[in-house]
């Protein structure tokens, strides 16, 4: 079995932070060893039982009562904790190892961080000579976002603390902080494989899989943790976030509430709504958001910025009038937060404010979390492969590290363009990183989506800032200088708030020209498989978070007014029943018949995905938050898009791709007009079935479907940006 363990004073702390394969052999006489040996085994009724039967015998010993307390907050019965709190603090003193431990404990696990911070040159001065207090110094600064500190505290701890549990897991949240999610995904997976019966371990481990966007670990760990352990009010948050990865969103929302009433009688202020926000906006019922109190309360909203961030997206997918004040105000937060680090008191901060350079090529950054198999990753990829003689050095940066799901290796055969990965760390490190570079232009890629680094762009990474592609409103980023965009994004009426300036190019604002690497640019136009008998069908392959009330009514319009129609979705009952059943009902209310939907399954892969447009013959797009990805895709496996163009860039982002297709007459002006043209298309149906092909052809000839003029005009584009902030 190895050595044996050496007890210090408080000996039940060698115990407590022992590993399992050390402790299940040995045989300890005094009562309290083995209660401490359940407490690390995770056997808690077994522990509670000796520690009551002995505090009837011996009520002062201050042993007893730490290791109660210890139970009760693991459990978080938090009455029964508070009680043998206060019994440890008269039995050990107030500035005592044992009440110190305990109460910073309970201050971390009820998310009081700035009481904890009240507390640290207490906390300090006792965990230089108790190592176990350092673990919650460290705890203290991740909580903080200091990882400087916590990572040098990790390294400076002795060989014994540096090899517990708690380590291990203090490392492994350092990790992911630093973005390096494979390393912690195997200190973790190793831990777990000594350690399995602890929960919150492995707990941990699934929620570094989700973060690290890991398709290959997720699914495997999240099974094996509800086999162990079925699904306990510790692990909600971490499922519900699996299954709405996984598209069942009704599951997620349930498994979110579920989470929610536990916390209502739980002190712990750590509960945040940020799935359950997304569980919402997913479902289609964003406009349920629009009833926060962030809008209608905002003094009073006290989430943290992920939550106000994804309110934000909300609003800005709706068109809702008052996205500029609240994305502002997560922008002043940022910059209240930015005013006071160290990044605006670095040498580099001066250097970046300086002038582009005098003479070309420039450096052009492109900055995005998305380089994965994700839309951006995709068009950006064509992109640069279309680019065969640049007139700027581009460079490619990832801001985080997808590992073997990773796309960045496709960029790496090109000339055209050079990549780097810059994962998550510190926000000065990051910075400063990105500075180092001496690009003349850094182009945001994400907006407000998942993995932003609008802190980032706030700080100012180059002298030109530039947001392009991948959000669909303005970023209100101060300092961002330019929206990108075209004449169909903005048009010269355009009422749309925003900060940054706008540039239209002289083109289609994207383009669709997929590499022989993607899968897309080997799969013919799939034929459809429906001879004359089978009416039209209307089909919509966009998230269902686009299916708008006001969608589903003009769709049930269209459909009711057309015989023999049907209309096909992605989703069939065995995917999310949840979600179905949901979706169903707000069909019958929009006045769209469930029975004439068609409804199909959610496919294995990109290839099931394109070939299912075989099972369309019109798509419909959304609105007011309407297709751009989808809409190429369409077009590309054959299948024409009917869109109705708004007011804004979310609403106008197919229009944008139509135009590029040379397709103008598919981008309808007003609902009547949309649903006038749609049903027009069932009289044109036998033609439309024989020509598939020529969708792709009119993209292909179109300047959407011309990659390298649209490089073209981007660095041109680049350039007069360049001269004209001289």
């Amino acid at each position: 079995m190895g050595e044996k363990l050496s007890f210090s004073p408080f000996f039940m702390y060698e115990i407590l932070f022992d590993w399992p394969d050390r402790l299940i052999n040995y045989e300890y006489k005094d009562s309290l060893y083995i209660a401490a040996r359940h407490l690390r085994l995770q056997q808690f009724l077994e522990a509670e039982s000796i520690l009551l039967a002995r505090l009837s015998l011996d009520f002062d010993n201050q042993d007893i009562h730490f290791l109660l307390s210890y139970l009760y907050l693991r459990l978080s019965r938090y009455e029964s904790f508070l009680y043998s709190l206060s019994e440890l603090k008269r039995l050990d003193k107030p500035d005592g190892a044992y009440y110190c431990f305990m109460y910073s404990q309970y201050l971390l696990q009820i998310g009081d961080i700035s009481k904890l911070g009240e507390n640290l040159s207490w906390l300090i001065l006792r965990s230089s000579q108790f190592w176990p207090l350092q673990l919650i110094e460290i705890s203290y600064y991740l909580k903080i976002n200091d990882l400087s500190n916590a990572y040098k505290l990790v390294c400076s701890l002795s060989q014994h603390p540096a090899t517990v549990l708690e380590s291990v897991r203090l490392k492994s949240s350092i990790l992911v902080l630093n973005g390096q999610f494979n390393d912690a995904l195997a200190l973790l997976s190793n831990a777990s494989l000594r350690f399995p019966s602890h929960l919150p371990l492995r707990i941990q481990l699934l929620d570094c899989a989700v973060l690290g966007r890991s398709q290959l670990h997720t699914l495997p760990i999240l099974n094996q943790l509800l086999q162990d352990f079925s699904l306990t009010k510790e692990s909600l948050a971490s499922v519900s976030q699996v299954r709405l990865i996984q598209n069942r969103s009704a599951e997620s929302r349930q498994l979110i509430l579920k989470n929610r009433v536990w916390n209502t009688i739980t002190p712990n202020t750590e509960y945040y709504s940020t799935n359950l926000y997304n569980c919402y906006d997913r479902l289609g019922l964003g406009d349920w958001l629009l009833h926060s109190p962030f809008f209608t309360d905002p003094s009073s909203f006290t989430q943290i910025l992920a939550v106000k961030e994804n309110l934000c997206m909300s609003a800005a997918s709706l068109e809702h009038y008052d996205y500029s004040s609240s994305v502002s105000s997560v922008m002043q937060e940022y910059s209240n937060r930015i005013e006071a680090s160290p990044i605006n008191k670095s040498p580099d901060f001066v250097k970046v404010k300086s002038v582009c350079r005098i003479q070309e090529p420039l450096t052009i950054l492109w900055l995005s979390s998305d380089f994965s198999y994700h839309p951006v990753g995709r068009f950006l990829y064509g992109y640069f492969s279309a680019l065969s003689s640049p007139i700027h050095k581009h460079i490619i940066v990832d801001l985080n590290d997808h590992g073997v799901e990773s796309t960045r290796y496709l960029f790496e055969p090109l000339t055209s363009v050079e990549s780097i990965c810059i994962p998550r760390l510190d926000l000065p490190d990051r910075v400063s990183d990105i500075r180092n570079l001496n690009a003349d232009i850094a182009v945001d890629l994400s907006g407000w989506t998942s993995g932003h680094f609008m802190p980032g762009f706030l700080s100012n990474l180059s002298p030109i800032q530039v947001t392009y592609l991948g959000y669909f409103a303005s970023t209100f980023n101060p300092s961002i200088d330019y929206w990108l965009g075209d004449s169909q994004l903005f048009p010269d009426t355009m009422q749309e708030s925003h900060t940054e300036s706008i540039w239209r190019l002289g083109r289609c604002f994207l383009a669709w020209q997929p590499p022989s690497a993607l899968v897309e640019s080997s799969l013919d136009v799939p034929s459809s498989p429906f001879t004359s008998s089978t009416g039209i069908r209307f089909g919509s392959f966009n998230h269902h978070r686009k299916l708008s009330n006001e969608t589903l009514q003009l769709w049930g319009k269209i459909i009711n007014s057309v015989p023999g129609s049907s209309l096909v979705l992605k989703m069939g009952e065995s995917d999310d029943p949840g979600t179905f059943t949901l979706l169903s009902k707000r069909m019958r209310r929009a006045g769209l018949d469930p029975e004439r939907i068609t409804w199909i399954p959610r496919p294995r892969d990109t290839v099931q995905h394109l070939n299912q447009y075989s099972l369309v013959d019109v798509a419909l797009d959304c609105f007011p938050n309407g297709g751009c990805t989808t809409t190429c895709e369409a077009l590309w496996m054959g299948v024409p898009v009917i869109t109705s163009t708004g007011n804004s860039y979310v609403s106008r982002m197919s229009s944008a791709v139509l135009h590029g297709a040379n397709l103008p007459n598919w981008c309808l002006s007003s609902k009547s007009q949309y649903f006038d043209f749609a049903v027009l298309q069932a009289e044109n149906l036998s033609w439309l079935r024989a020509n598939r092909h020529y969708w792709r052809q009119k993209l292909i000839n179109s300047p959407l479907g011309n990659a390298s003029d649209l490089m073209t005009h981007i660095e041109l584009a680049f350039s007069k940006m360049v001269k004209a902030s001289r």
